[in-house]
């Protein structure tokens, strides 16, 4: 245990004292597939002329485990220490552990707080997960410690399509040991799979509507629109909408939220994200503004932010400026920047069976749908798994004993970026990398 404190100690300067340099593209060998994962953060705050560390976070993993911003982080351990400005020194704040299946998928998170009244980590709660055949999350449940044991709080059951599509979250309470339903959201999707409602309703004796959201997409099954509403006793009743646009390359260029005006049934502007300079569908600059209704009314700046990434696309450093009516963009009191640290690892050392077959996947980047050749010297069967860079399985399927393979799987649903195909052949393994760019 000792040692183990030792080491969180010393990661604390590393991650201060290192810079942000962008990881080498994607490395391929005979044998693995270097991948990268987020392995620390640091926060910083402007004081009116420096930025000063705030917190700091390690994560620590083992096997072949990785994720990042935009993926599941499947970590076995993260410290997160704040600052003390007034000795400039860090103390324990919170502690994370998570234990996995064999299949790795997350079985267990349990947060800890550090108590430095007594000098240990103390429990403060635990998410437990369980699945199903099709590696689908089939029941959650939230737990809180009690001094000496867990208790449970509360519980989510849910129940896939036959094409692993979230069709029903069912939620219940957790009441002197007997589980009372306590709500349930039901989706809803379109002929591309894309997610177009979702019905919340909340149970006491009987089921009550509670809020409905619905989506919509352009042509491309991109993101257009998340417009959401409370039920009124007769029907839903709109309050609050995110609109998005794109440019001719695909790029997220804007994101308006609006709230609706009941009073004359008309959308309200509040706040608009602007971004521009992309590199691989992500926005190296964010202009943040609100909406001044008075006269005719105008959009007025409040926070510039500048994104920096690594060779994997992932976000290194995100920093925000705030607006000075009278100067223009300087930084000032609160402005925040954060740095985000990544480690390399091999996702899979496996024999490759490159020697006896041939594979093709296409179109990079993929915007719809992944196509799939396999082409072998002699007859075998397949297991083909599409995986999120966190070694999440999201498709799997198996082919039975060929020579020869066409097929295709689509990734309308995935968010932009990097994945793994993985092709366990009767004679080895192959493992690849795919880009998806809506």
């Amino acid at each position: 245990m000792k040692r183990k404190k030792l080491l969180l100690t010393l990661a604390i300067p590393v991650l201060m004292m290192q810079n942000v340099q962008a990881q080498s593209p994607v490395e391929r060998t005979s044998s693995s597939t270097t991948m990268s994962r987020l392995i620390g953060i640091a926060n910083y705050s402007n004081n009116g002329a420096i930025f000063l560390n705030s917190d700091s976070s390690a994560l620590f993993y083992t096997n072949q485990r990785g994720g990042d911003l935009k993926h599941q982080l499947k970590f076995d351990n993260e410290v997160t220490w704040t600052k003390n400005l007034a000795n400039d020194s860090f103390y324990n704040s919170f502690q994370y552990f998570q234990s996995f299946n064999g299949d790795n998928t997350l079985n267990q998170n349990i947060v800890e707080q550090w108590d430095a009244s007594v000098g240990l980590w103390i429990n403060q709660n635990a998410s437990n997960y369980w699945y199903d055949l099709n590696g689908n999350v089939s029941t959650f449940i939230y737990q809180n410690w009690g001094g000496a044991s867990w208790s449970s709080v509360s519980k989510d059951v849910y129940s896939y399509s036959s094409t692993n599509l979230l069709l029903q979250d069912m939620s219940f309470s957790y009441n002197l040991g007997i589980w009372d339903t306590a709500g349930e959201v039901t989706y809803y999707y379109d002929s591309h799979n894309n997610k177009s409602q979702e019905t919340h309703a909340t149970y006491s004796s009987g089921w009550v509507n509670s809020m409905q959201i619905v989506y919509t997409y352009d042509t491309a099954n991109r993101l257009l629109s998340v417009t959401k509403s409370n039920w009124n006793g007769g029907s839903w009743t709109p309050f609050d909408m995110y609109t998005y646009a794109y440019d001719m390359s695909g790029n997220q260029i804007s994101k308006l939220y609006q709230v609706w005006n009941t009073a004359n049934n008309t959308w309200l502007n509040t706040n608009l994200a602007l971004y521009s300079s992309f590199v691989n569908y992500n926005p190296q600059t964010e202009q943040d503004q609100t909406w001044d209704s008075t006269g005719s009314g105008t959009w007025n700046n409040v926070m510039l932010f500048a994104y920096t990434y690594n060779g994997y696309f992932q976000m290194t450093s995100k920093t925000g400026e705030s607006y000075n009516s009278g100067l223009g963009w300087e930084f000032a009191n609160g402005d925040p920047r954060t740095y985000y640290y990544y480690g390399t690892y091999e996702l899979s050392a496996v024999k490759n069976i490159a020697n006896n077959i041939e594979a093709n996947i296409f179109p990079v980047p993929a915007q719809n749908v992944v196509r799939l050749e396999l082409q072998s010297t002699e007859p075998q069967a397949y297991t083909i798994a599409l995986m999120d860079i966190s070694g999440r399985i999201i498709n799997q399927y198996s082919v039975a004993s060929s020579t020869k393979y066409s097929g295709s799987f689509s990734v309308n649903n995935l968010p932009n970026g990097n994945y793994v195909v993985k092709i366990n052949g009767e004679k080895g393994q192959i493992v690849k990398q795919i880009v998806v760019a809506h």
